[in-house]
């Protein structure tokens, strides 16, 4: 298993502080990939790449896929992005305007309690749901 390319690493990477402060994540890379694939329809994941965001930051590609979905966990929270996706989210994240694309992010099994009014919600408050 090795890093990934430096572009998607950069995508990936604001994941990496919001998972630092969540519950710890699966101890395996068997365990990993199977509560990551709990995000997408078995048409997208199958042939997604899956990676794992470290404690440290560090992007390891656990399986190359073929798609250009790549699903991983984000905030503890499994999902599956397509490269647009993954540049909206960057942009989200650095505050920056957003790509003038349709991204899919695929988030089936859910998550915790994300603000739908204030992307940039830290906690959930009766304002922001």
């Amino acid at each position: 298993m090795r890093n990934i390319s430096l572009g998607l690493a950069g995508s990936l990477l604001f994941f990496a502080n919001v998972a630092n402060a969540q519950p710890a994540t699966p101890a395996t890379d068997a365990e990993y990939i199977k509560l990551v694939t709990t995000a997408a329809p078995d048409e997208i994941v199958g042939d997604a790449t899956i990676v794992r965001i470290e404690a440290n930051g560090d992007v390891r590609t656990l399986k190359k896929g073929t798609s250009e979905f790549t699903c991983f966990l984000g905030n503890n929270v499994p999902m599956c992005s397509d490269p647009a996706a993954m540049e909206w989210a960057k942009a989200w994240q650095t505050h920056a305007p957003p790509p003038d694309k349709v991204g899919f992010i695929y988030m089936l099994n859910g998550d915790n309690g994300a603000s739908n009014s204030d992307p940039w919600a830290t906690k959930s408050e009766p304002s922001n749901h």
